[in-house]
């Protein structure tokens, strides 16, 4: 048994550190379903190992067991037999001394009859005693590898007493017997009992105390092996950073290749965000302005990411889409800053310009159709015979994460968080509770989400409609000037809420931010604050589609928005068509 579980533990960390060295999930995620997993391998390979164990303990033995000095002798060492042998024993003719009682007995070959081994005991109490030990001409049925009795025979000579009978095919394997699955110990006949050494052997119990504590010693090594292989590895890549600085790609290919070489001086600090800064900046001797995002090395993460969504066919030539031009590192050794290179816009995001400016409804409706457009092109699947775009959800959504351009229309921005559905799937390793906390639909908060392309996308639909109550919130409507701009859900927690409270306030509660009344006096106002509400249903399936949503905005925005008139006749045949497309 020590040999067994010397051979598991070692065995089984080479297996489990070399099953990890390829980016394993071990390594690099820890939520339900990948911890799951590893304890469903290191089971797996636990029996495994055990199973191989117990043929090894079969040829490897390492202890003997002594039933006195005319028992049994077990010889459990590492060795082979060149001849059959068998634990030998007769009650009437052993007296104590080695002559009368050989052990082991050499079995003679009988012509084609395989060779085999037997035990006869009778019980004395609850006592095995035991009769006879030998070698056995295996013509009947004894295809087994311990010697197992499964009922009792009466002796012809004493009837009342039961006498139990097995034989077995391997040698050596009667030095230990038993009835079903239990297995007794031996008291002998004829023996001077002050010269016996008797053991108590139970093998049901034996077995699972020594599983138990295998099981135990394995789970400790293999842990400390994560451990220790883990940060050998965050050691061995800091030292890859620090010595091979030189290896990192300075430019990716997936800039432009239009673009000349890259001269970019920074300028002014736009914003700063938890990856790090985006600054304003000139690229080349034309001095082109151009908006640099920067990471520090502890999010390069984010920063290979937004690239691998920047690849996706379509994105860079997408005019609701943040234009993409490039990206480089800079710096040496571990202080490297990773720089993202994109289309300035002067007018910042949407939400600096609203906290500041009001809009007139137009502008609302030219915003948020654009907004809408680059969300719903984001979640569309395309399927062609040269090329293939996957869904793309952005689970960061919010108004600080949309660019205003110069003619009021909008663009996407700020791909860190987000994921590709290929065909409809999201990758393993997904975490579903991301983004920003006032902008979490209920079933994130709740931790209730699926893990499908779908469920995303209405994630991405549940933010997009407070961004919409955003606009309609610092909206002119009839000349009369808004309120001052609030966050989402400002008025009921607050600007720094905790994630209870959110969850309290929007799952528990089911609260909306406020529209007020006067938003729905005007009937193309009305169908925008409607619209609002589709999209912020509590229940995913229930919500609409960015595709719905836009198609409704961009018909009033085609229509007009005359708010000194009223267009009712006009209006209803239009929203009557949408609502149609709609629930198609």
């Amino acid at each position: 048994m020590h040999f067994k579980l010397l051979y598991l533990s070692l065995f089984g960390f080479i297996r489990l550190k070399s099953y990890c060295n390829a980016d394993c999930w071990i390594w690099d995620s820890f939520v339900l379903s990948s911890s799951f997993r590893c304890l469903l391998f290191v089971m797996y390979l636990y029996f495994q190992m055990n199973i191989l164990a117990s043929y090894l303990e079969d040829a490897h033995h390492s202890f003997v067991p002594l039933f006195g000095q005319c028992s049994a002798f077990t010889d459990m060492r590492s060795e082979n037999y060149d001849d059959f042998s068998c634990a030998y024993f007769n009650s009437d003719v052993c007296n104590g001394t080695a002559e009368n009682c050989p052990t082991p007995e050499t079995c003679e070959n009988s012509g084609n009859s395989s060779q085999g081994c037997y035990a006869v005991w009778k019980y004395v109490g609850e006592q095995a005693q035991v009769m006879f030990k030998g070698c056995w001409t295996n013509e009947m049925d004894c295809d087994f590898d311990r010697c197992i009795a499964e009922e009792p025979s009466v002796d012809s000579a004493v009837r009342s007493v039961e006498v139990y009978f097995c034989c077995c095919n391997k040698p050596m394997c009667n030095r230990e017997f038993q009835v079903g699955s239990k297995s007794f110990s031996e008291t002998f006949s004829k023996i001077d009992r002050t010269n016996t050494t008797i053991l108590t052997v139970d093998d049901s119990l034996r077995n699972v105390i020594f599983s138990l504590i295998s099981v135990l010693l394995a789970a400790v090594l293999i842990l400390i092996g994560f451990y220790f292989v883990r940060r050998y590895r965050l050691r061995f890549l800091l030292k890859s950073l620090e010595s091979h600085s030189t290896a990192l790609p300075k430019r990716l290919p997936l800039s432009l290749s239009n673009l000349p070489q890259r001269q970019i001086r920074l300028k002014d600090k736009i914003s700063r965000g938890h990856y790090g800064c985006v600054y304003k900046a000139t690229m080349g001797a034309q001095q082109i302005v151009v908006a640099v995002k920067v990471f520090s090395a502890n999010n390069s993460d984010s920063w290979v990411q937004e690239q691998e969504i920047y690849a996706v066919p379509g994105l860079k030539s997408h005019p609701n889409i943040l234009r993409f031009l490039g990206a480089e590192a800079h710096g040496t050794g571990p202080n490297y800053d990773y720089w993202l290179i994109t289309e300035y816009h002067q007018r910042g995001s949407l939400h600096d310009h609203i906290k500041v400016h009001s809009i007139s409804f137009q502008q609302l409706l030219s915003i948020g159709v654009s907004i809408l457009r680059g969300l719903s092109f984001l979640h569309e699947e395309v399927v062609s015979t040269d090329k293939y775009k996957p869904t793309i959800v952005h689970r960061d959504f919010k108004s600080r994460n949309v660019l205003l351009k110069d003619d009021f229309t909008a663009c996407v921005a700020d791909f860190g968080l987000a994921l590709k559905c290929e065909h409809g799937r999201t990758p393993n390793d997904t975490h579903g509770q991301v983004g920003t906390r006032r902008y979490m639909a209920p079933e994130v908060l709740e931790g209730a989400t699926e893990f499908s392309a779908f469920a995303f996308r209405q994630i991405d639909v549940y933010a997009a409609a407070l961004v919409l109550w955003e606009l309609m919130s610092r909206c002119s409507l009839h000349g009369e000037e808004p309120d001052e701009y609030k966050l989402p859900f400002e008025v009921e927690v607050g600007l720094r809420p905790t994630l209870q409270v959110i969850q309290d306030t929007v799952a528990t509660k089911k609260r909306r931010p406020i529209i007020k009344d006067s938003w729905r006096v005007d009937s193309h106002s009305k169908v925008v604050c409607a619209t609002i509400e589709e999209m912020w249903d509590g229940e995913p399936e229930a919500r609409i589609s960015v595709g719905c949503a836009a198609e409704r905005l961009n018909a009033l925005w085609h229509v007009g928005a005359d708010l000194d008139s009223d267009p009712k006749d006009e209006l209803a045949p239009l929203m009557i068509a949408e609502q149609q497309h709609c629930d198609a």
